[in-house]
């Protein structure tokens, strides 16, 4: 594995590199945001120059890297003994417990909030997204089916800004004279940002940043 993670451990050096000239400069360790921009800053500067190589030319340079661990004639027979290696058990809607699914609504929100100001339900749904993508479901439904409760979760987390409606109104609904005062604002097709849309803030204590979607 270290053969193939050499990037990852140039980054990892970097960053410690930069986490102790932060320490130094400020007389304190960085917060989660300034150190998710010191290992930005890291990933930057380690990375190499792009260069334009064959499929051939990479895979034989990975052939090459191999070789000192698993000899080159056998490579092709041990890459296929890989295949369906992982004996963890495919999960359902109801396999995770629902602690472990509020542990995650927070991690969601978390996330969420240290990149946007404000945000909404398709910003918690996205990151509920990405933070599954690791985790093998035994269907597509089951993984949006967890996702979504998730994202439940995570919005009872947050504060909605944005009041809900009081009352229905029937679409297509207008004032006989003047602006319309009811239904839909917009008659453009062009997609327009709506003020109906949820703003939600997180409700962790203490903390004034207003989120919105």
């Amino acid at each position: 594995m270290a053969e193939f993670s050499q990037r990852s451990e140039q980054i990892a050096a970097r960053g410690g590199e930069l986490n102790s000239s932060f320490v130094a400069a400020h007389g304190r360790r960085p917060t989660v945001v300034e150190g998710m921009r010191l290992r930005q800053v890291a990933t930057i500067a380690t990375r190499p120059e792009k260069s334009h190589r064959s499929l051939a030319e990479l895979t034989s340079n990975w052939r090459e890297r191999a070789a000192g661990h698993v000899p080159e004639d056998e490579q092709l027979a041990w890459v296929s003994s890989l295949a369906g290696r992982n004996d963890l058990p495919l999960l359902h809607t109801n396999d995770l417990a629902e602690p472990i699914l509020d542990d995650a609504a927070q991690a969601v929100v978390a996330t969420v909030a240290e990149h946007h100001s404000t945000y909404g339900r398709q910003n918690l749904l996205a990151e509920a997204h990405r933070m599954l993508h690791g985790v093998r479901f035994a269907s597509p439904d089951d993984r949006v089916a967890v996702a979504e409760h998730i994202t439940d979760l995570a919005v009872a987390r947050s504060v909605v800004l944005t009041p809900p409606a009081m009352h229905h109104t029937r679409s297509g609904t207008s004032a006989r004279t003047g602006p319309r005062a009811f239904g839909p604002r917009t008659t453009s097709s062009t997609p327009q940002r709506s003020s109906s849309r949820p703003k939600i803030a997180c409700s962790k204590p203490g903390e004034n940043t207003e989120l919105f979607g």
